[in-house]
């Protein structure tokens, strides 16, 4: 009568055991993806220091989003060209995603040297265009160059943060 008890025994131990060891394997390669995925990561303050043609300037901009000259970033899919050299280095492109989330990159085309590539004022097919020189050189939405390269630089972007009515650009 013993051999039945210790035949669940061994049952139940290997079907303990199987799941023990799967769940470790799980987390283990959880683990090893995690890790991955952060290692794999760039930050952008590494894509900004490494950006030679863009220089390093300390951004921190406020709109009041009640002037009327603003008022249009209140509704999503809008946009809005800023021309401002003292803050920016050349200006923003500001997107509105939705009631508070920003797009907003900095209009200087970060693959050239500065002021060798003419700004763009309006979204022309979804895309940021630029002539640089001879070269028409385009982004899109993202900040990523059309066309390009995995060698090449996106848009620089800014951190916009909205309270209330004041949208807070900052870089």
């Amino acid at each position: 009568m013993i051999k039945p008890n210790i035949l669940k025994i061994k049952i139940a131990y290997f079907a303990i055991h199987s799941i023990f060891y799967s769940m470790i394997r799980f987390c283990l390669m959880f683990s090893f993806v995690f890790l991955l995925g952060l290692s794999s990561c760039e930050s952008d303050s590494a894509l900004r220091d490494n950006n030679s043609f863009l220089r390093n300037k300390r951004v921190n901009f406020s709109l009041n989003l009640s002037l009327p000259q603003f008022a249009d970033l209140t509704f999503p899919g809008n946009d809005l060209f800023i021309r401002n050299e003292s803050a920016f280095l050349q200006g923003v492109f500001i997107f509105t995603a939705n009631a508070k989330d920003y797009t907003v990159f900095e209009l200087a085309e970060p693959n050239h040297p500065e002021g060798s590539c003419s700004t763009p004022t309006q979204l022309t097919n979804g895309r940021l265009e630029y002539m640089c020189g001879e070269e028409p050189t385009a982004y899109d939405i993202l900040g990523l160059k059309v066309d390009g390269t995995s060698q090449d630089f996106p848009l620089r972007r800014y951190s916009a943060i909205r309270n209330g009515n004041t949208l807070s650009i900052t870089f």
